[in-house]
């Protein structure tokens, strides 16, 4: 159960800083949202699931089934993201981060799940 929690908490950290920079619209973000055919203002969307996710996560200390479902929602969230990085042809490098932290939010999710 403890492993749980504290992946959880990382992730919801990880995943609430993530929020905050996608609201500050950074010109690099948004040219790559641009590229991979998203709209205007799509960080924003990206954004709110992250913070929803993140809430999610923080519940891990009062309503565990709750923290389970915010991992596993971002197990699709970053299986959305490593493909639309693969099927941009983005380079390895640019992969990496969504790769680990989907590792991350795997691990997460079968430590609720066994916990």
């Amino acid at each position: 159960m403890l492993t749980f929690d504290i992946l959880a908490t990382i992730l919801a950290v990880i995943m609430a800083a993530s929020a905050v920079y996608d609201f500050t619209s950074p010109a690099a973000l948004v040219a790559d949202l641009t590229r991979w055919g998203y709209s205007a203002g799509f960080e924003r969307t990206l954004g709110i699931i992250k913070v929803i996710g993140a809430v999610g996560l923080f519940t891990v200390w009062s309503t565990r089934w709750l923290a389970v479902v915010a991992a596993f929602g971002f197990v699709l969230y970053f299986i959305l993201a490593i493909r639309t990085h693969l099927s941009a042809k983005d380079a390895p490098a640019a992969t990496v981060p969504a790769v680990g932290i989907f590792i991350l939010t795997v691990a997460t999710t079968v430590a609720g799940l066994v916990a």
